[in-house]
């Protein structure tokens, strides 16, 4: 069948990826601007505080709209919008106007998380049930290695240019995107069905699959939150040189490259909630030790190593939801799991606000993944006696 084409893969992971790279360029772009301009660990907080609130809201609208619209249809309208804020933020960097730069990320933020709600059912669109799991792995490595190379890309492109041009070339990837997913083999018609009326529940999920999923990422959230709020200041203190945090996003996604190759191209037995839980505690022990350890070479390798371990666990993680969830819901079910996720980055967030001025970072990031492990080996626990069946139970 057509829509089972290599290309539509093709084209599909590449507007992915290409506008994962835009963000990351986007990201070091703002987070170096702020950490020069008020030297604040909190200002960086309140920076992942609006990249993740609007998340909160975003992938249940985004989900609703794909099963509505057909996902293709909404991620495209969703990037043309994004389109508009990228050149509005490039005008606030360049000011810079720190006090307009916070509501356009929260903007641009809630519209790629409604975007995220549409990757999974356009993959299960358009790929056969028995290479979902091959699929979900390369669009996980995809997106990770925008993670491994455009920070470094921006931290070097920085040194000869501005922050503005930055934001220019994540408006430019939103252009390529909408050129793209336009292009897919998805017929609307299989999303034009009624679709029930919008209801609390959504919000947690309709399946105890998601539900557990979501909780599980959100506890590893709190963690990964802190994390992000303190690695432009391990560069500058491990690597001397804030500017440098682009060496540690580089080892980052290098993980997450490596996890979602392994899951692409070996069998992994980590399809259940209980599993992925395991994974997950593995990201968050590892990146915890960040605070003790004191060498280069072991940081990097232990941000490496945890999220090959993360990398496994969202690609396993995102086939159990496309193989357990009807496709005309995948969209709200996925929004209902990126919720939960958010959940997280947003008390993650908060905690780094709360307390980033108060404790170093060492101590930030132990305490996150103190939270962050009882949590997960609660879902775990909750999880262990899920019979395989459940799965489809509302």
């Amino acid at each position: 069948m057509q829509r089972h084409l290599p290309s539509a893969h093709a084209r599909f992971l590449a507007a992915v990826w290409i506008s994962s790279y835009g963000d990351w360029l986007a990201t070091v772009a703002i987070m170096t601007l702020l950490l020069g301009t008020t030297g604040s660990t909190a200002a960086l907080a309140g920076y992942v505080l609006v990249f993740s609130a609007p998340r909160l809201v975003g992938p249940i609208v985004g989900g609703r709209l794909a099963d509505r619209i057909a996902p293709h249809r909404a991620l495209v309208l969703c990037a043309a919008v994004q389109t508009v804020i990228s050149l509005c933020t490039a005008l606030a960097v360049g000011v810079p106007a720190i006090a307009a730069i916070y509501p356009l990320v929260f903007l641009n933020k809630f519209l790629s998380a409604a975007s995220r709600s549409t990757h999974a059912p356009i993959i299960a669109a358009i790929t056969p049930e028995d290479r979902l799991t091959k699929v979900n792995g390369l669009y996980s490595a995809g997106l990770q290695s925008s993670l491994f190379a455009a920070p470094a890309l921006g931290s070097g492109l920085l040194a000869i240019t501005s922050p503005t041009s930055l934001m220019v070339i994540d408006a430019l990837t939103f252009l390529v995107t909408m050129l793209l997913v336009s292009s897919l083999p998805i017929a609307r018609a299989e999303y034009t069905a009624s679709q029930p009326r919008f209801s609390w529940r959504q919000l947690v999920g309709s399946t105890p699959i998601t539900r557990l999923l979501a909780c599980a990422y959100a506890a590893e959230a709190i963690t990964a939150a802190v994390v992000l709020t303190v690695l432009t200041p391990i560069a500058a203190d491990r690597l001397h040189s804030a500017s440098d945090v682009g060496i540690l996003y580089a080892a980052v996604g290098a993980g997450g490259i490596v996890g979602g190759l392994v899951v692409s191209r070996w069998r992994i037995p980590a399809d259940r909630p209980a599993r992925i839980a395991g994974l997950l505690s593995v990201y968050v022990i590892g990146v915890a030790l960040l605070g003790p350890c004191d060498s280069v070479l072991l940081t990097l390798l232990l941000l490496a190593v945890s999220n090959v371990a993360d990398g496994i666990g969202f690609a396993h993680a995102t086939t159990l939801l496309q193989r357990s969830v009807p496709r005309a819901r995948l969209g709200a079910e996925m929004g209902a799991f990126f919720t939960g996720a958010n959940a997280g980055m947003v008390a993650g967030a908060l905690l780094g606000v709360a307390a980033g001025s108060v404790l170093p970072w060492t101590s930030l990031l132990m305490v996150a993944g103190c939270v962050s492990l009882i949590l997960l080996l609660v879902v775990g626990w909750l999880a262990r006696g899920l019979p395989e069946h459940a799965a489809m139970q509302p």
